[in-house]
């Protein structure tokens, strides 16, 4: 899987394309690589490397809905996750190029760990999340989206920026 992460990555890096529209669009697909980092009680913290890939389409100029799934890999620990997520949501545009939104979807996690002495484990846990966010598009190759996010699965409760 890594191999495949850092080929991708360099791929990625080799043939830069740019589909940036003059205004936004709630109705994409987007891939990530993504770089993880995780607070753990072993000597060290865990760094990881991943992909996401995303959806959204705009059903109405209102409403749209989307869905996606991440993959992460974490190099010291035999450890990979899984999250898939599909929801709906709103926004409201200012301008062509700002706009509001908010996001309610269902997701699943799964987190699986090889383990020389115990062998394989694996948790699995399901809930919801909520997502309010802001927008901005310029005429350039770039697109500024923050969000607050909040993740509620049935054993935890976390909140990302």
């Amino acid at each position: 899987m890594k191999r495949f992460l850092y080929g991708f990555a360099a791929a990625a890096a080799l043939f830069p394309m740019s589909w940036a529209q003059a205004q936004i669009s709630y109705s994409f697909l987007e891939t990530a690589l993504t770089v993880h980092e995780a607070d753990t009680s072993l000597a060290q913290d865990q760094d990881g490397i991943g992909l996401a890939f995303r959806g959204s389409y705009e059903v109405m100029p209102i409403l749209q809905v989307f869905g996606g799934v991440r993959f992460a890999d974490f190099d010291d620990v035999n450890l990979q996750t899984t999250l898939v997520e599909a929801g709906v949501g709103t926004h409201y545009d200012f301008s062509e190029t700002k706009s509001v939104f908010a996001n309610v979807s269902v997701l699943t996690a799964d987190v699986e760990i090889d383990d020389p002495v115990l062998g394989t484990l694996s948790a699995d846990d399901d809930g919801y999340g909520i997502s309010v966010g802001y927008r901005e598009i310029n005429h350039t190759p770039m697109e500024f989206w923050v969000s607050i996010d909040h993740v509620a699965l049935n054993d935890s409760d976390t909140s990302e920026t």
